[in-house]
């Protein structure tokens, strides 16, 4: 009998550290997504391409927030940009710098867009 107790005792403390192991909570993608902004803003001045990844990565991290949480506190916060997340919010960041590094990894890569980009640039 009591062979038994251990052996279920074992099992429900490996299933359960398993299952906290295994659970990234909001915070832990927060921080994902931060350190992906940081990794991404060094990356443009030495590769937009290697930038939009960055900044992707930081995009989903925070998808995952708002997707996965989306009652939590952080989520209600990052949903209408009322919390910065690296320099930028939510909004902005997917709306705004996304699509300009996007632009920019683009012309990196292709000289008839990097010829678009100066042309837009230079009638702003």
């Amino acid at each position: 009998m009591i062979f038994k107790e251990k052996k279920w005792l074992i099992v429900l403390i490996f299933a359960s550290s398993f299952w906290i192991g295994c659970k990234e909570g909001p915070k832990e993608f927060l921080k994902t997504a931060e350190k992906e902004l940081t990794l991404a803003k060094q990356a443009e001045g030495v590769s937009y391409p290697e930038a939009l990844d960055h900044y992707q990565e930081a995009l989903e991290q925070i998808e995952k927030i708002l997707d996965e949480y989306p009652s939590s506190r952080l989520s209600n916060k990052i949903s209408p940009g009322k919390k910065l997340i690296g320099p930028y919010t939510y909004p902005k960041l997917k709306d705004e710098v996304l699509p300009r590094v996007k632009m920019r990894a683009k012309a990196e890569t292709d000289l008839l867009s990097f010829a678009l980009l100066m042309a837009n640039l230079l009638s702003n």
